[in-house]
């Protein structure tokens, strides 16, 4: 099913690109729109968990989140955006295509050195688990040093600081990586956040092809501001983190690294995007239970759910 992905014409006759936002807006009253402030801190977690056992779950916006310290962050939070959307069947493989950064939203903002700070997105944690702000519905792209060939896969990253994350990397790309190590080089690279479901969802099942032949249209890519086409990125994604893999000396329990930002580029008003629940063949986020006031708060604004979605017996359920 490519629920709505399609290419199609805007009322002003402009052409329209399958991405978040579209997908959002062709949701319609299947969207919670939460208005009321939810820090990051646990209380998303929170709603999240008292949702998991909603049948179907609503997809969650997330307005007006707060960061950890408690100030507003501009850049809303959008997540559940799996549930209830069939991504399974046959799918034919269509070629991405490449523009140019004129062309690209996700490039309308752009932030460097200092100012590429991990701490102006919205990313969710859970404090009382004892954990620091991880990415969960992120995709690293590398290119091979020797090759050229690209790859896009589902990463999840812990992030240590405002410009320094730590990861286990996902099969096959420990050796991608471990080739420009031979080479005396650091690893380029980028990861994307947010986009339309069929295009994640297509990208963590094969690669850009795969991606376009599930949203039914080319995956329109633009090379990185820091690497150039050595590593391209959707030009329709929400944020960008470009940076770069350190070299080092693997060690056989696994390939875990540090990624080092070198760049964020973002849509002038991005949406951030979480996996929350899975859904469609997709991980879910790890089951820790968030601390009680997390959930205090998310039973308060179950209360206000909107009539339209149907609330289990049980909601309240641990």
């Amino acid at each position: 099913m490519r629920s709505g992905a399609r290419r199609g014409a805007s009322k002003a006759g402009a052409e329209v690109v399958a991405d978040l936002r579209t997908f959002l807006d062709g949701a319609g009253d299947a969207v919670w729109r939460i208005q009321r402030p939810l820090s990051v801190a646990g209380e998303i977690a929170g709603l999240l968990q008292r949702l998991s056992g909603w049948r179907p779950r609503p997809i969650v916006l997330v307005a007006r989140p707060l960061r950890v310290d408690g100030t507003p962050c501009e850049i809303p939070v959008a997540t559940n955006l799996f549930a209830g959307l069939p991504l399974t069947g046959a799918f034919p493989r269509i070629a991405p295509v490449v523009v140019a950064t004129s062309e690209a939203p996700v490039q309308e903002v752009v932030r460097k050195a200092r100012r590429a700070d991990l701490g102006r997105l919205p990313i969710l944690h859970l404090p009382a688990a004892g954990s620091a702000p991880r990415l969960t519905c992120a995709h690293l792209v590398t290119c091979d040093a020797d090759t050229g060939r690209d790859s896009t896969v589902l990463q999840r990253c812990l992030v240590k600081g405002a410009r320094t994350m730590a990861s286990r990397l996902a099969a096959g790309v420990g050796g991608t990586v471990t080739r420009w190590w031979a080479r005396g080089e650091d690893c380029p690279c980028a990861l994307w956040i947010g986009h339309h479901p069929t295009v994640i969802a297509g990208a963590h099942a094969g690669h850009w092809e795969t991606a376009g032949g599930m949203a039914g249209e080319p995956v329109r890519l633009v090379p990185t501001l820091s690497h150039g086409g050595l590593v391209k990125v959707p030009a329709d994604a929400e944020i960008i983190i470009e940076g770069r893999i350190p070299r080092r000396v693997p060690s056989r329990a696994g390939l875990t690294v540090s990624i080092e930002v070198e760049a964020l580029t973002m849509r002038r008003f991005p949406i951030y995007a979480d996996f929350g629940t899975g859904g469609g063949g997709l991980p879910r986020r790890a089951s820790i239970r968030p601390d009680e006031r997390s959930l205090a708060v998310a039973d308060a604004v179950v209360e206000e759910v909107p009539p339209r979605f149907a609330r289990p017996s049980a909601s309240r359920s641990s």
